[in-house]
């Protein structure tokens, strides 16, 4: 096993060989990244009006509402498309999301946590429970990938 070491910006193997620089090694990543990354789509009914981009919970019926990290509905999905009470509702359950309501600062690679507005958000909520939804790509795009909600304390 090789042990690569960087120097001034480039990538020198354990003879000091140059391997590649740091930049090319991005971009050529990035590009990998880009073409990995499958998104997956459902549809199901809206139990509410829901805006485009808010994180979305589906019920055990199957009907679809807005999640919120207040209430007791964690994040299956994030709405692709605004849709009415009734109407089928495109949601997104992994992969690259992009939407010109999201606000995220560098640096990116961040944690993307499901808010008490129901927004995807870089702050993790300090009421009810927290889960995270993803990491961020750019300011207006993150990647994907739910985890389990953590219920952060018991009311009685």
């Amino acid at each position: 096993m090789s042990v690569l070491k960087l120097k001034n910006r480039n990538v020198i193997n354990s003879k000091g060989n140059l391997i590649d620089s740091i930049d090319s090694l991005t971009t050529k990543l990035n590009k990998v990244s880009a073409r990995n990354l499958r998104v997956n789509v459902e549809y199901r009914t809206a139990k509410e009006t829901i805006e485009d981009g808010v994180c979305v919970f589906v019920s055990d019926i199957g009907a679809v509402s807005a999640s919120s990290a207040l209430v007791d509905t964690e994040c299956n999905g994030i709405a692709f498309k605004s849709a009415f009470t009734g109407e089928k509702l495109c949601y997104i359950t992994s992969g690259k999301v992009t939407n010109t309501k999201y606000n995220f600062t560098a640096p990116f690679g961040r944690p993307v946590w499901l808010s008490t507005t129901g927004m995807p958000s870089e702050q993790a909520p300090s009421s009810g429970f927290i889960q995270n939804i993803g990491i961020t790509l750019s300011p207006d795009t993150f990647l994907l990938r739910i985890r389990q909600k953590i219920i952060t304390s018991i009311t009685q």
